[in-house]
C-alpha cells in the first residue's frame, strides 16, 4: 500500500486533499509552520480536530523554548492517545 502524506501546514491545502481522500496525513517543520502560525502546537492541535484520521508528523520548533517539552506537547495531541 502507498501512503501519501502532504508536506505542509496550510490549512486550506490541508483541508482540499483531506476532503479528496488524497492523504494519509501531513508532514510539518518549523519553517512550514512559521509561515501559517505563531502557536504551531495549537495550529496542529486544530487540524487534528478538524482531522482526526489524518496522521500527523511533527517537528518541534523551538517556539516554546524546550524542544523536549514541545515534544511531549505535540505527542498529548494524539485524539487517539
Amino acid at each position: 500500500m502507498t501512503s501519501i502524506y502532504l508536506d505542509s501546514g496550510d490549512s486550506e491545502q490541508i483541508r482540499a486533499a483531506a476532503e479528496d481522500c488524497l492523504i494519509r496525513g501531513f508532514t510539518t517543520n518549523p519553517t512550514l509552520l512559521r509561515q501559517v502560525t505563531d502557536d504551531p502546537l495549537r495550529h496542529c492541535s486544530e487540524l487534528l480536530g478538524k482531522y482526526d484520521r489524518l496522521e500527523v508528523f511533527y517537528q518541534p520548533t523551538g517556539a516554546y523554548g524546550d524542544l523536549e517539552a514541545e515534544s511531549w506537547a505535540a505527542w498529548r495531541l494524539d485524539p487517539h492517545g
